[in-house]
């Protein structure tokens, strides 16, 4: 469970890393564009899928069951952890928070204070989560996981800028606050264990989490395996949208018959060659579309505007 909880805030210090260098080349509305483009058609075959394969969960009305699927194809209710069709979509509502969050710095044009503004985000959500009522708007702000995003954050400024006094420091605020972070959300596994980690565990997950990155970055992978990355890579997004509980269902479904190790196999690889499906036959075909439709709309937009501003100015006064 340890594992588990590790990997999604170091997919989380990957995101902040990535998104980093995405956003600082272009404005809000490109930068949306590229993030809806990106999730939205993987999104809404899987979930489909998920609401036909799955049953009703057990004490779940089946109204409040297709409620969820639709606010998950809606898209935006995700934002507020609604349309959880599938428990594994809790970390794409703080994706969407993450990237909703970037925009608007583009938007104020304050991305490159990206780093301090994200430790005062952070420092908030954790001052929200000591009080009882402030649990629930913490989220909000990204607590616990708005360092992890930081730390990513921070190794791109620290490979761009160099490792400057302010850039050290920042990363050092962004490990402590995850540290803090890592511990809350690891206090699950801590009532199921029946114990209480102590702090140098947040600690040890946080520079843990960065390592991993950092050696990753730093990796130079042979022709071969950049080969085997990149479709990996692809299919990546509908693998994590599938697994969790049409792989749970059928391993569920199989294990009477085949054995718990044969099925959970089966279900492995039944989800790769489903999330390989989604990339070819609908990521491909729909995301590069559905993005340029969206720069065509920001297109037909400026050239409005630029119309606009020309008939203003020959216009008599």
């Amino acid at each position: 469970m340890l594992l588990g909880a590790l990997a999604v805030p170091a997919f989380f210090v990957i995101s902040g890393y990535t998104i980093f260098f995405s956003a600082e080349r272009n404005n809000w509305r490109n930068f949306s564009a590229a993030r809806v483009s990106r999730l939205y058609p993987a999104l809404i075959v899987c979930a489909t899928c998920t609401f036909l394969l799955q049953p009703v969960p057990q004490g779940q009305l089946a109204s409040e069951y297709t409620r969820m699927y639709l606010d998950a194809v809606l898209f935006v209710p995700i934002y507020f952890e609604r349309g959880m069709i599938d428990a594994s979509y809790w970390s794409l509502a703080y994706e969407v928070r993450f990237y909703l969050f970037v925009a608007i710095l583009l938007a104020l044009r304050l991305f490159k204070h990206v780093s301090l503004v994200i430790i005062v985000v952070s420092l908030l959500g954790t001052a929200m989560s000591l009080a009882p009522e402030g649990v629930d708007l913490s989220k909000y702000f990204l607590f616990p996981y708005a360092s992890f995003f930081g730390i990513g954050i921070s190794i791109a400024q620290i490979e761009r800028q160099g490792a400057t006094i302010p850039n050290v420091l920042i990363a050092a605020l962004h490990l402590g606050t995850a540290s803090y972070g890592f511990l809350y959300g690891y206090e699950f596994i801590d009532m199921l264990d029946g114990v209480r980690s102590p702090w140098w565990v947040g600690l040890g997950a946080a520079l843990f989490c960065t390592g991993v990155v950092i050696v990753h970055l730093r990796a130079k992978p042979s022709a071969k395996m950049a080969r085997l990355a990149i479709p990996l890579g692809a299919i990546s997004y509908p693998l994590y949208l599938f697994h969790q509980e049409i792989g749970y269902e059928l391993i569920k479904y199989l294990a009477p018959h085949l054995g718990f190790w044969a099925s959970t196999i089966l279900a492995i690889f039944v989800a790769l060659i489903a999330a390989w499906l989604v990339n070819i036959a609908v990521e491909k075909p729909f995301s590069r579309p559905l993005r340029k439709l969206l720069s065509a709309n920001r297109k037909r937009d400026h050239e409005q505007s630029t119309t606009d501003l020309a008939t203003e100015a020959v216009r008599p006064r």
